[in-house]
């Protein structure tokens, strides 16, 4: 907050961001990198979520099932819903080597 209030309005509007870092940053050596494009890239999938309830256990998951006959799941990066039902979680226990490729209720 201090060596920003050394810089005027005007020289932030107006001056190229290597200047102001020069203005605020004199006294270190600093390196700018090329500029990079930037894109939204959520990682969450199938089997991620799966991993993730395999985690937490078969009893957890069985509770989760009687209280609500389902098991959701909501990414909050992305908003991607998942959904498993009796029969996915009941694989998820099966063989801990079998991942789902598409519960049946994923959406």
């Amino acid at each position: 907050v201090q060596l920003a209030s050394t810089v005027s309005d005007s020289e932030l509007l107006k001056s190229e961001p290597a200047h102001l870092l020069h203005l605020l940053f004199n006294e270190d050596t600093v390196r700018l990198f090329e500029d990079e494009p930037m894109q939204f890239a959520c990682k969450c999938s199938t089997d991620r979520v799966a991993g993730v309830l395999q985690s937490l256990g078969q009893l957890e998951m069985e509770t989760l099932l009687v209280e609500r006959g389902v098991v959701e799941i909501s990414c909050e990066y992305c908003g991607k819903d998942y959904q498993f039902d009796r029969v996915d979680v009941a694989s998820l226990f099966s063989d801990p080597s079998v991942r789902l490729d598409s519960p049946s209720g994923v959406q």
